[in-house]
């Protein structure tokens, strides 16, 4: 197939190792032997069976064994649209809380914030008020 024809995940000129290629699959199954659980499913308290291997930072020319993770493929379904810029939703961990750390409830409004510096302000203010002006005088009569 020359690289005209090429198209999907093969069609990336940074892509060094192709995945139809024998080191790619050796490769694959080292990552999924090391390492056997989807680890975003693990982050949310899920046993998964990882079948994919993810280049976390997105850039296939990076095959780094720091580069690479264990998803099943839902969840490499999932990190593929948004590294493509689609809102895909990521779900929550054990307690509830969403993976994605962009997600509103991380974000904080402008009123909270003047909320919780106004708060601070008012703790300090109370804090230095309780504060002796000068040091203690000992009577030297005693």
């Amino acid at each position: 197939m020359t690289k005209a024809n090429k198209s999907g995940r093969e069609a990336d000129p940074r892509r060094t190792i192709p995945l139809n290629s024998v080191t790619w699959r050796k490769l694959r199954a080292a990552v999924l032997t090391e390492e056997p659980l989807c680890r975003h499913c693990a982050a949310r308290g899920i046993t998964e069976p990882a079948t994919d291997v993810d280049h976390i930072s997105g850039d296939p020319s990076d095959n780094s064994r720091e580069n690479l993770c264990p998803l099943c493929h839902s969840c490499h379904s999932i990190k593929t649209a948004r590294d493509h810029g689609k809102n895909v939703a990521m779900g929550c961990d054990v307690n509830g809380c969403p993976l994605d750390p962009s997600h509103p409830w991380y974000r904080r409004s402008d009123a909270v914030l003047a909320g919780q510096q106004a708060i601070e302000r008012q703790k300090s203010r109370a804090a230095d008020g309780n504060r002796p002006s000068a040091p203690p005088s000992f009577n030297a009569d005693c």
